[in-house]
């Protein structure tokens, strides 16, 4: 039986239900009580709550062009693809440091958790078959946790990216949609990242609010006002040119909250590698923010206080985006009264790192606490609805 939230809602405040973390604990009738609720609550409120970030699919999933169906040619195109996804749920390539790609094929395998093949889009491709492999999401991430490395989950944050580029001269900035083989292979190497990727529309607003020469001499104030209509959490800028060699080389950085994060130069023999090498660079500088290394034993403790939480609904919102969040193990709320709620979160993580994908949901905004001096240990204080 599905009930209405409001009548839930009026239901509870009937109840007068109030949860106190005290040295003693919760009282048995109470925590009774408080199951019923938590279930009814569950029953009615189906709507998840929208974030900045955005939730990527397919992340232990890959594709391979093969030549055939033989044993020998799946088997290689399984450690390929096993690769690949590695590359992108860690966010760097430089896992092969510490995992060699042999020691990872041994369990290729034993991860993969089913396989098809679909014939290639291209008939002129020189591989005619396509192999597609998904892999056991929760066993990898064990296994790359056993290692040592870190996993980067689905929320990640959507990236705008802004490259000029340097054709014989002339210079444009590449727009979304832009028939231009940079463009392509921009995006594909997004995909192999795991990146949500967006490029300008370079339409009349773009460019009356930036021209290319703002973009090529990285001027970050029209670059970030140009960028504002797009609302996304990360901004990158780039120029890329022709050397006389050549080879295609060009400066970028990544910009967070107005802020540098990371800078470099790429050199490439081709735009295909010099795309590849941005979206590498990019990736690891965001999973560097992102990403955690799982920890099964650590005993991390966070409380958290979340205001305006006016009804079921938003309570049920604010526990299913807390339980999504990567570093979160366990939520588990212990108090609640009128629109506060307080939760204890145990973390894979350090708490620093919980703060850094709290801020890319879109409906929980920090606050400051009250200075209460019973909270002890770490707390963190929000305010939850659209600003």
């Amino acid at each position: 039986m599905i009930l209405d939230a409001k009548v839930i809602f009026l239901f509870t405040q009937m109840l007068s239900v109030r949860i106190k973390n005290t040295h003693s604990g919760l009282k048995q009738s109470r925590k009774g009580m408080w199951g019923l609720v938590m279930t009814l609550m569950l029953s009615a409120c189906l709507l998840q709550s929208n974030a900045y970030a955005v939730t990527v699919r397919g992340l232990y999933e890959a594709e391979i062009p093969v030549a055939d169906q033989a044993a020998d040619s799946r088997r290689q195109a399984t450690k390929l693809a096993l690769e690949q996804v590695v590359d992108r749920i860690t966010g760097t390539p430089y896992w092969r440091d510490v995992y060699s790609p042999e020691d990872l094929a041994t369990n290729s395998q034993r991860l993969l958790e089913q396989y098809s093949y679909d014939r290639s889009a291209d008939p002129s491709a020189q591989l005619p078959w396509v192999f597609k492999a998904k892999f056991a999401g929760s066993a990898l991430a064990q296994l790359l946790a056993q290692q040592g490395l870190p996993v980067w989950g689905q929320s990640r944050p959507q990236t705008l990216f802004w490259i000029a580029l340097d054709n014989q001269g002339s210079r444009d900035v590449l727009a979304e949609y832009q028939e231009s083989p940079m463009v392509g292979y921009l995006q594909s190497a997004a995909r192999h990242w795991g990146l949500p990727m967006l490029l300008p529309l370079m339409d009349l607003e773009d460019s009356s609010a930036l021209n290319v020469s703002d973009l090529w001499g990285f001027f970050a104030s029209p670059i970030e006002t140009a960028s504002v209509r797009y609302g996304s959490d990360a901004i990158v800028m780039a120029r890329v040119y022709q050397d006389n060699a050549g080879r295609w080389t060009g400066l970028w950085q990544l910009r967070v909250n107005g802020q540098q994060l990371s800078q470099g130069e790429l050199e490439a023999p081709s735009q295909d590698e010099w795309a590849q090498q941005l979206m590498a660079a990019v990736a690891s500088s965001q999973a560097k923010k992102y990403a955690i290394t799982l920890d099964e034993n650590s005993a991390n403790l966070v409380k958290l206080q979340v205001t305006n939480v006016r009804n079921f609904r938003d309570y049920v919102d604010v526990s299913r985006m807390l339980q999504k969040l990567a570093p979160v193990k366990r939520v588990e709320p212990f108090y609640m009264d009128r629109d506060v709620v307080r939760f204890q979160l145990s973390l894979n993580t350090a708490p620093e790192q919980l703060e850094e994908h709290i801020a890319l949901q879109e409906k929980l905004h920090p606050i400051l606490g009250d200075g209460n001096p019973e909270e002890i240990g770490y707390w963190l204080y929000y305010q939850w609805g659209d600003q």
